[in-house]
């Protein structure tokens, strides 16, 4: 998982759930389940220090600033498999998904705003973090290959939604996991 404008570069989450497919017509199908993500990603400290004067002498501290995100998610993929043979197929899926934060964590990133409050300075802090959209959606691609009834694939998700009332819609998020299944026929 990959914070697209800024962060901390790659990092690992975990991704898992069930999915279900039907193939609709000859090699194409439509690919559907409930997954529950992790992805979050670390600033660091240029979003957030604070200073303390010890002895006539201003020191300043940086902040640790870590977000991590659970999200529910549902893709709808449209496939293609490809046969090779009787135990053996090639699939590839690509098409939209949704998903819903259930749960943020977040440390460090917050900030100080000073104001007057009557005849005195007053101060509040809010995390760089507040605010955050709970809904998101986005692009999945899927590349597997069957052997027998398991599942080897590759996924890559692309994030689009908007992260918080600040951003607009852009590549916010790039995931890439892989996967072990078993598939069951109904």
């Amino acid at each position: 998982m990959k914070r697209n404008d800024f962060g901390d570069g790659w990092g690992t989450g975990i991704k898992g759930g069930l999915g279900i497919e039907n193939q609709i017509y000859s090699n194409f199908g439509v690919r559907t389940g409930l997954f529950y993500a992790s992805r979050g990603y670390s600033l660091g400290p240029a979003f957030g220090r604070y200073e303390y004067s010890l002895e006539n002498v201003v020191y300043e501290m940086p902040y640790t600033n870590k977000l991590k995100r659970n999200f529910l998610q549902v893709p709808l993929l449209l496939t293609y498999t490809h046969s090779l043979n009787q135990s053996l197929a090639l699939s590839f899926g690509l098409g939209p998904y949704v998903g819903v934060s259930v749960k943020d964590y977040w440390e460090g990133g917050y900030s100080e705003e000073h104001y007057w409050e009557g005849n005195q300075d007053a101060c509040s802090h809010k995390s760089v973090f507040e605010g955050l959209n709970n809904f998101d959606w986005g692009i999945s691609s899927s590349a597997a290959i069957d052997i027998h009834k398991w599942r080897i694939a590759i996924n890559y998700d692309l994030s689009l939604g908007e992260e918080d009332k600040n951003s607009g819609i852009n590549a916010n998020y790039h995931s890439l996991s892989i996967g072990i299944g078993y598939r069951f026929l109904l």
